[in-house]
């Protein structure tokens, strides 16, 4: 269905967007020495729970790796629908504390 829908360079595109995100986002984790888990070619960013308020984390829809009072880690999948500009803002919030 995929190929149907897309075409296979559609959605060879689909997917590059996606890992550009996925790259420019840990980029800027870099830059704020946030530390977090990036298997290569994945579009998703596992986070260290320290450094992710959980107020950050809720607002943004990050996905703990468990649902009670002290995660470990939270992820960011990057999605088709997670634009620079809604990562650019979790950065903006979490680089303020």
């Amino acid at each position: 269905m995929i190929l149907v829908t897309y075409g296979p360079h559609g959605w060879f595109e689909k997917i590059n967007k996606l890992l550009y995100r996925t790259e420019w986002c840990s980029k800027q984790l870099d830059k704020l020495g946030v530390e977090y888990y990036l298997y290569p070619k994945m579009n998703i960013i596992t986070i260290r729970a320290k450094y992710v308020p959980h107020n950050i984390a809720a607002k943004h829809g990050l996905v703990p790796d468990t649902h009670d009072d002290n995660p470990g880690w939270y992820k960011i999948v990057v999605m088709d629908h997670v634009e620079v500009e809604h990562l650019q803002a979790f950065l903006d919030e979490l680089s303020k504390g």
